[in-house]
């Protein structure tokens, strides 16, 4: 009998806990309280025969956290203007209809008017879809498709001509107002083109996304040809893509590389395959599989080192003469001085660089030469050391950087004389050169460089080469004093004048 009651008892209370539960999910009940329309549709809308319109942006339900925020839409009259789940308008034939929001238990309202297409008006009759897609298409994630070329709406002159693209499933694919597909995970949409005059002319096609196989997942790797060994001189400036002696297996994993050189001293390879000379000697380039580097492939690269005057800027090897403006030329190497150009006559420019750092480096020479009553014009460099009050065992030096190590042992100057042909190189010594592949620290490489006995070979402005020790550093530094420049006549003079200067290397006999 006590067991009957206990079990009456826990029937009571389970009913009991039910009935509060229930209670509780009801006060927990957010309603609908009113729908909002936008300024946009509330006082009505016009539209033309067959034009569509998007309302669903418009409509806002209140308040925010109502508990079921669902919209239904519905029209008065359909053969006028329609209105599908979505909140899509679509006007039909002329005259008004009615079109109503409803959310719960409250609803809002407002009127569609349908104008009839003007007068010659030429309609959309189809939109046909081009065979490549017509019968379905396949995009991979991440991928995108233009299909804006692949419709033709008829007939050609129909009068609008105009067209609008949408997704049945955005969620995995997506399409832009100029009609690019993006895939964006795997699955199916129907993508459909409708007219955007009349929207009972459309045309539709399934579209399939597949799922992108992972980044890397490479099993053959190949080097063309003209790719499996690449010689080079050691001048050699700018890169080489490897992509294009590179093919993969399958082809559209490429992105799944990794490079790597076996001697960077010599050459370097950048994360994405492009390659940089460095300086003579051999290197292997190894292209393998990101996931897995057994799959690999070689390249063998030689460089051999380059004989004669090393470029200064771009084409200066050909001969080419720097362009002008100055600002726009790609030059290999800088120059900085460390006491003070002579300044310029402004009237005696020649190419608006005379007197410039650049001047002894970008392959113009004397414009005009001879006598005083030519105006002189020159293009060279003029390094000022007496004319400043200083002593006159004052040094001053110039350095050049060339970018990078190079190996030199030999320079060239010609002189920027402004008066007579018969002055041999304007300064005959250096008191020293140094060379630093840092710019800070330098080494020596020769004192007391005398130069003076060196017998012009060009109309007696060009020194030939002089030979220095073989050095290869990026920095070289030319000290000099002005008791080393001399004037007409082998007088003493107070510049260094320098037309072009070269820097260079000889081979060994």
């Amino acid at each position: 009998m006590k067991t009957t009651k206990l079990l009456l008892l826990f029937a009571a209370a389970g009913l009991m806990a039910a009935a509060c539960e229930q209670a509780e999910t009801e006060d927990q009940t957010v309603a609908v309280e009113s729908i909002s329309l936008d300024e946009a549709i509330s006082e009505g809308i016009t539209l033309t025969e067959g034009e569509t319109y998007e309302i669903a942006d418009f409509v806002t339900v209140l308040p925010e956290n109502a508990t079921d925020k669902t919209v239904t839409y519905s029209s008065s009259d359909t053969e006028k203007a329609a209105v599908s789940e979505e909140g899509v308008i679509t006007a039909v034939a002329e005259g008004t209809a009615d079109i109503t929001v409803t959310a719960g238990d409250k609803t809002a309202t407002f009127t569609v008017t349908v104008k009839p297409k003007p007068a010659g008006t030429v309609p959309v009759e189809s939109i046909t879809l081009d065979e490549s897609i017509a019968e379905g298409a396949t995009l991979e994630t991440g991928k995108t498709l233009d299909i804006s070329n692949l419709i033709t709406v008829l007939p050609e002159n129909a009068t609008d001509k105009s067209v609008k693209y949408s997704s049945s499933a955005e969620e995995y694919a997506t399409v832009s107002d100029a009609g690019v597909i993006t895939a964006v995970a795997a699955g199916e949409a129907t993508i459909t083109v409708t007219s955007a005059s009349d929207a009972k002319v459309s045309a539709s096609f399934k579209l399939t996304v597949t799922a992108a196989e992972p980044a890397g997942n490479i099993t053959g790797i190949t080097v063309s040809e003209e790719g499996k060994a690449l010689t080079y001189t050691s001048e050699v400036r700018g890169t080489t893509d490897l992509a294009q002696f590179i093919t993969t297996t399958p082809a559209e994993h490429t992105d799944g590389l990794t490079y790597s050189s076996s001697d960077e001293k010599v050459a370097t390879v950048s994360e994405d395959g492009k390659l940089t000379i460095v300086a003579a000697g051999t290197a292997t380039i190894t292209v393998a599989a990101e996931s897995n580097s057994e799959v690999n492939a070689t390249i063998s690269v030689t460089v051999n080192q380059y004989v004669g005057d090393y470029p200064r800027f771009e084409g200066d090897e050909n001969d080419e003469q720097a362009s002008l403006p100055l600002s726009e030329e790609n030059w290999y190497w800088t120059m900085t001085f460390s006491d003070e150009l002579l300044t310029p006559d402004v009237e005696k420019l020649v190419n608006g660089r005379n007197n410039s750092l650049t001047a002894m480096l970008d392959g113009r020479t004397v414009a005009t030469r001879g006598g005083t009553d030519d105006a002189a014009l020159t293009n060279g460099t003029a390094f000022c050391v007496k004319n400043r009050g200083t002593a006159a065992d004052h040094e001053a030096y110039f350095t050049i950087d060339m970018g990078r190590p190079q190996l030199v042992n030999y320079f060239r100057i010609s002189n920027i004389s402004t008066h007579k042909d018969d002055v041999r190189t304007r300064f005959y010594k250096f008191n020293k050169i140094e060379g630093s592949n840092d710019g800070n620290s330098f080494t020596s490489i020769v004192t007391e460089l005398n130069f003076k006995d060196v017998q012009a070979v060009i109309e007696n402005r060009n020194s030939g080469n002089i030979t220095i020790p073989e050095s290869n550093y990026r920095y070289l530094k030319f000290t000099f004093k002005g008791t080393e420049c001399f004037g007409p006549d082998g007088q003493a003079g107070a510049t260094a004048q320098i037309e072009e200067f070269y820097l260079g290397y000889e081979a060994a006999e």
